[in-house]
C-alpha cells in the first residue's frame, strides 16, 4: 500500500508541475509565435489536468477503503474457505498474465531507449556529467537531461504501473484484505494516467520529429545519420506499443465494475472478525505459548501470582514523584501523534494528554522514537511532559511472520512490566503477559468501522479498560481514547495500558497506511 500511495503522490506532484509549467507558457505564449511553445503548452495542460484528477482519487481510494463497505455479514469459517473461486479465479490470473504480456509488448521500445544510453556511456558522457554538475553552473545541465529522459519514462510509464500494480494487487488478493477493491480501483486510475501520458508524450514527440529531421539532414556525419534512424525507428515504435499497452489496460479496467458490484467479491475481501472472542486467524493460542516458552525474552524466574492481582503503580524518588503521580493520577487519557514528517513515514512520535476534552486538558506524557529506517522507530521511551524522567521503555520482538510481542520495560529499574503479544496480522486479539511470562488477561477489539475501532482489555475474565481508536483527520488525525475501570478491585496497571495506547495508534496506522 505504501507502493500505492508514493505512486499517487508522484503523479499529483507530476500534475502540479506540469500545470505551473502550462502557466507559465501561457505568459510566454502571448508574446511567442513559436510552433513549439504552443506544442509544449498544449502537452503540460494535457498533462497537468490528467495527473491532478487521477492522483487525489487514488489516494482518497487507497486513504479511505470502507467506502464500499467489503464487510461480511456472517458465515462460518468453513465456509469462509470456499469463497475464493469463480470468476475470482480468472482475476487473479490475469493480473499474473497482463504484466507478462506487457513486458513483451513493450520490450522493442525498452531495446530502442537502451541503445541511446549505451552509446552515452560508451563515449564517456555520464562521467564528463557527473563532472560538471560539480562546477558552479553545472545545474544548467539538468534541463536538458530532463528534456531526454522525461519522454522515455513517460512512453515507459504503462509497463511500470502494471507490473507494479499486478505485484501490489497479488499481494491484497492472496490476504483477501477489504483494501483490496479500493486498492484496485486506485491501481486502475494509476495505470489510466500513465497511459494517457504515454500517449501525449507521442503526440508531442510527433510534432518535433520532422522539425528535427530537417535539421538533421543538414548535418553531415556517421553520428547525424544514425541518430536520424534512431529517430525514425522511434517513430515507427512507440505509437503502437502506446496503443498495445492501451488495450492491456483494458484489460485490467474490465474487472472494476465486477469487483463493486459481484456478491462473491463482498464475501471475499472482508475485514477480520470484530467479536471479542479468541477465535481469530493466525497462530493458535497453543502455538503462541509454545514459541513463548522457547524464547528467552520471556524465561524469568518471577514468582507466579494470580492472574488478577493488580499489578502496583510505579514508586519513584521524591524529585520525580510528583511527576510521574501527576500523570498517573487520571482514568482517562487521549493519545495523538506529534504530526511530522519523521511521523508520517516509520519514526511515529506521540503525545498524551489527559482529561481528555476538558478545558483543564494537557500533555501528561509524551512517547519519543529512537531514529532508524529499519528498526520503525523501537525502542519506544514514553517520558514525562518535560522529559525530565523516563516512564516506560518498549521494545519490540517477532515471534512468528504474523505475531509480535511488544515488551513494556521500567527503565530504572529494567523489570518487564507486562508483554503485549499480537497474535495475527489484523490485531484482532492480543495476548497480555506479566513479568514472570505467564498470561494474565487479553485485549480484543469489540467494534470495527472504517473511522472508528474499539478495543477491550480483560484481566480474569472481567473488563478493565477500554481503547476506542478514531480517525479525525485525512493525515495523521487519529487518535486513541484510553478510560480505565475497575472491575472486584481487579485494575489494568495505567502503565501497561498508556503503553498499549501507543501500541494501537501505530498498528491502525501502519494498516492504513501500508
Amino acid at each position: 500500500m505504501l507502493a500505492l500511495c508514493l505512486a499517487g503522490v508522484v503523479i499529483l506532484a507530476a500534475g502540479a508541475a506540469s500545470l505551473t509549467l502550462w502557466l507559465s507558457l501561457e505568459a510566454l505564449g502571448r508574446g511567442s509565435s513559436e510552433a513549439w511553445v504552443n506544442s509544449l503548452r498544449i502537452f503540460a495542460s494535457q498533462l497537468g489536468i490528467t495527473f491532478l484528477l487521477t492522483g487525489p482519487a487514488a489516494l482518497v481510494l487507497l486513504r479511505f477503503p470502507g467506502w464500499f463497505q467489503f464487510e461480511r455479514k456472517g458465515g462460518s469459517d468453513a465456509e469462509t474457505g470456499k469463497e475464493i473461486g469463480g470468476w475470482l479465479i480468472f482475476l487473479a490470473l490475469s493480473l499474473v498474465a497482463l504484466p507478462l504480456v506487457a513486458v513483451a509488448v513493450t520490450s522493442p521500445l525498452v531495446s530502442l531507449w537502451r541503445e541511446p544510453l549505451r552509446v552515452m556511456d560508451t563515449l564517456g558522457v555520464w562521467k564528463e556529467l557527473k563532472k560538471a554538475l560539480g562546477d558552479q553552473f553545472g545545474g544548467l545541465l539538468l534541463g536538458p537531461l530532463l528534456a531526454f529522459v522525461l519522454p522515455a519514462l513517460l512512453e515507459l510509464a504503462p509497463l511500470f504501473s502494471f507490473l507494479a500494480s499486478s505485484a501490489a494487487l497479488l499481494v491484497l488478493f492472496s490476504l483477501r484484505t477489504r483494501k483490496f477493491p479500493s486498492a484496485f480501483l486506485a491501481c486502475v486510475l494509476v495505470q489510466l494516467a500513465s497511459v494517457l501520458g504515454s500517449f501525449y508524450t507521442v503526440d508531442l514527440v510527433g510534432r518535433f520529429t520532422p522539425a528535427l529531421l530537417n535539421e538533421l539532414r543538414g548535418i553531415e556525419g556517421q553520428e547525424a545519420t544514425a541518430f536520424a534512424a534512431w529517430i525514425r525507428r522511434h517513430d515507427e515504435i512507440v505509437e503502437p506499443t502506446a496503443i498495445r499497452c492501451a488495450w492491456l489496460f483494458l484489460g485490467y479496467l474490465v474487472w472494476a465494475p465486477a469487483l463493486l458490484v459481484s456478491q462473491r467479491a463482498k464475501r471475499t475481501f472482508t475485514v477480520e472478525a470484530t467479536a471479542g472472542s479468541r477465535s481469530v486467524a493466525g497462530p493458535s493460542l497453543e502455538s503462541i505459548h509454545a514459541r513463548l516458552a522457547e524464547t528467552p525474552l520471556f524465561q524469568t524466574a518471577a514468582p507466579v501470582a494470580p492472574a488478577w492481582v493488580e499489578r502496583p503503580q510505579p514508586e519513584t524518588s521524591t524529585s520525580d514523584a510528583a511527576q510521574l503521580a501527576d500523570g498517573l493520577q487520571y482514568s482517562t487519557y487521549l493519545v495523538r501523534p506529534i504530526l511530522s514528517l519523521k511521523s508520517f513515514f516509520a519514526n511515529r512520535e506521540h503525545k498524551i494528554s489527559a482529561p481528555p476534552y476538558d478545558p483543564g486538558e494537557k500533555v501528561v506524557f509524551c512517547c519519543r522514537a529512537t531514529l532508524g529506517v529499519f528498526n520503525l522507530g523501537f525502542p519506544l521511551r514514553v517520558v514525562t511532559a518535560a522529559g525530565d524522567r523516563e516512564l516506560l521503555l518498549i521494545t519490540k520482538r517477532r515471534i512468528s511472520l504474523t505475531s509480535l510481542a511488544y515488551q513494556v520495560l521500567d527503565p530504572s529499574t529494567q523489570e518487564t512490566l507486562g508483554v503485549f503479544v499480537r497474535t495475527d496480522f489484523g490485531g484482532a486479539l492480543w495476548l497480555l503477559l506479566g513479568g514472570h511470562g505467564r498470561q494474565i488477561g487479553w485485549v480484543a477489539r469489540v467494534a470495527l468501522r472504517p473511522d472508528f475501532q474499539r478495543y477491550q482489555a480483560h484481566i480474569d475474565e472481567a473488563p478493565v479498560c477500554d481503547f476506542v481508536w478514531r480517525e479525525k483527520l485525512l493525515a495523521a488525525g487519529d487518535q486513541v481514547e484510553i478510560a480505565f475501570a475497575q472491575e472486584n478491585d481487579r485494575t489494568l496497571d495505567k502503565r501497561l495500558g498508556l503503553a498499549f495506547g501507543v501500541l494501537l495508534e501505530r498498528h491502525v496506522w501502519s494498516r492504513h497506511t501500508y
